[in-house]
């Protein structure tokens, strides 16, 4: 989809809802009564984002933007449309959205293809659907919406295309005839599944291997599905859809290009607030530097010289000055006829020229010096700007990195409490067993972790892993230095739980529980194996990584695993959040081969494309 389509349709809508017709081509800020629109275009070697952003100003003030990105090259442009006002309400999508949803091609979020209505999902797509749950990629929340053969399937997905009309781009539906219903829960662990004539809302990082995280995941029964009106389900799914955007922080990608689009608006205000000067790095004359006493005392010195003759004058010397008199009189007639002044001359009128000349003077003076405030000025305040900018940034970053984090916490104690049930239910089936010792038994000494609390006791003891196959390969400097970051020991206890669910991933290989990779493996992990978030582990790095600091990423293996002694790590865990400088940990599996895995680099952030 162009550009072109993009900003035609929002300029039809401008134009029909709100009045205003003005060509979006080029960056633009135009005020009218109490709406305001400034238009703003950025262009870099990724390619090209486009902000519109429409204010209007009332008894609530709406702020609409619509930016969107269009590669350079072949790849995945992006549309956001993001609304704010003073009211609590979440507002819906303007309706020019649905235009520009209809013809963008195969739009999706992560996996999840989005539609304009609910698809109805037949058996052989079982194996998609639950892809669209797990994928770790997906933003929007995903409506489920299950059946079997008791009631009229068409009744059924007629209700819930009726009920998923107002959420469109910022969640989808999808119906599971019976047969895909039946498959898909087979595939799923119950505290997952999807009840027949129910709608499940599946939230963002699915973990299907934790039952405690089915919690996360409501379910809108049959009864009230039942009950409630048709425009009571659907204002009700559209809030649910609305308020998880809202709180939903923006993707990287989205607040990358806000950052540039908010500089070009920063520079267009600067040229609204100060025009457009040729003259910016304009220097003032040094002689303006001068102290404004100066050109008076010159004056003054050249008028009182004359008075001041002394000593005799012979006849030759007073035939010179009679005729520079009357040259200097010549000259002075024409300055005058200029100044508008008479041409007799006392010592009065040659005041009243120095005086008026030293007006003038101090007059340039002042604007120029005005000149020299207004561009200190306009640097000062583009600084500002700029700052302001790069705070805005962070901040939503720091958003991101909070939501993250936020709901890492929400699966730990939910697990905390699944794990405390689990072990409660045990000891009451040894009671019914009367095995007494096992009911009140506590873990054995042996069995207790000892996790280390700095990377300096880690890298000492990374070496009991290789029992396990796992080798530390890389600079221990390196890691000791992450000390300075990680003052808790939090870091290095995070280090330390991703060696152990390598050293569980091992194993399962070893005991034929698993024949995947580690990401695959972290996706589903194994009963009574160590498992750890999908979320904190990448499996690649991206091309243009690869391609601009891919030999950071050359690290160092035995020559058992390759004669040349290196090999590229992308695979890596992300140990924690400190900035640009987050540490992470890469490593090679080499499981086909020697049955081993390496850590080649335990260190800050190597450089990204993204993060540089």
């Amino acid at each position: 989809m162009s550009q072109e389509y993009i900003l035609g349709q929002l300029e039809t809508w401008l134009r029909t809802q709100k009045k205003i017709d003005l060509n979006t081509r080029s960056n633009i800020s135009f005020q009218q009564e109490n709406r305001k629109l400034v238009v703003v275009h950025n262009t870099n070697r990724s390619g090209s984002s486009v902000r519109c952003r429409l204010v209007e100003s009332g008894e609530n003030t709406w702020r609409t933007d619509l930016t969107f990105f269009t590669p350079a090259r072949p790849g995945t442009g992006w549309v956001d449309v993001t609304i704010a006002s003073d009211l609590r309400s979440t507002p819906k999508p303007p309706k020019f959205f649905d235009r520009i949803a209809d013809v963008i091609n195969a739009p999706r979020d992560g996996q999840l293809p989005l539609l304009s209505t609910p698809p109805l999902i037949s058996l052989s797509r079982s194996d998609e659907v639950i892809n669209w749950i797990a994928d770790s990629s997906r933003h929007a929340l995903l409506f489920v919406a299950g059946t079997n053969d008791q009631l009229d399937l068409m009744a059924w997905q007629k209700k819930v295309q009726l009920w998923s009309r107002d959420f469109r781009g910022l969640a989808q539906a999808v119906i599971l005839d019976p047969a895909t219903t039946e498959i898909v829960n087979d595939k799923l662990a119950h505290s997952h599944q999807i009840h027949p004539w129910t709608i499940r809302t599946f939230l963002p990082g699915v973990r299907l291997d934790e039952p405690a995280d089915g919690s996360r995941h409501k379910i809108l029964g049959w009864q009230r599905l039942g009950e409630d009106t048709d425009p009571a389900i659907r204002a009700l799914l559209a809030s649910i859809a609305r308020r998880h955007a809202s709180r939903r922080p923006r993707p990287i990608e989205v607040v990358r290009a806000t950052r540039d689009l908010d500089r070009v608006t920063s520079a267009l205000l600067l040229e609204q607030i100060f025009g457009t000067s040729d003259n910016q790095d304009h220097e003032p004359d040094p002689e303006t530097t001068a102290d404004d006493s100066t050109t008076a005392d010159v004056v003054e010195t050249r008028l009182t010289t004359s008075d001041r003759a002394s000593g005799a004058i012979n006849k030759e010397e007073i035939e010179q000055l009679r005729d520079l008199a009357s040259e200097q009189k010549s000259l002075l007639a024409s300055v005058a006829g200029v100044l508008g002044l008479k041409s007799t001359w006392s010592i009065e009128d040659l005041q009243q020229v120095a005086s008026q000349l030293q007006n003038e003077r101090q007059a340039r003076l002042k604007s120029e010096r005005n000149l020299v405030i207004m561009q200190r000025s306009r640097t000062e305040l583009q600084k500002s700007l700029t700052e302001a900018d790069d705070l805005r940034e962070k901040i939503e970053l720091l958003q991101l990195e909070l939501s993250e984090e936020e709901q890492e916490r929400q699966l730990a104690d939910l697990l905390r409490i699944h794990a405390e049930e689990e072990s409660l239910w045990l000891r009451r089936k040894f009671r019914e067993l009367r095995e007494w010792d096992l009911a009140s038994a506590r873990l054995p000494a042996d069995a207790e972790p000892v996790i280390p609390d700095s990377f300096d006791e880690l890298v000492d003891r990374i070496g009991e892993f290789e029992s396990s196959r796992i080798f530390f390969t890389g600079s221990a400097t390196t890691t000791r230095k992450l000390c300075d970051l990680d003052g808790s020991g939090k870091i290095a206890r995070a280090t330390w739980e991703c060696l152990l669910v390598l050293q569980s991933y091992l194993a399962a290989r070893e005991s034929g529980n698993h024949d995947g990779n580690v990401h695959h493996y972290l996706e589903s992990t194994p009963t009574g194996y160590r498992g750890y978030s999908p979320k904190k582990h990448a499996y690649s790095e991206s091309e243009s990584t690869l391609a601009k600091f891919g030999s950071l990423r050359m690290l160092p293996v035995p020559s058992e695993c390759r004669d040349e002694g290196f090999v590229v790590m992308e695979a890596h865990f992300k140990l924690g959040k400190v900035g640009i400088r987050s540490p992470r940990m890469h490593y090679f599996d080499d499981y086909s081969g020697n049955r081993a895995i390496y850590i080649g680099y335990i260190g800050p952030h190597l450089r990204t494309v993204t993060t540089n």
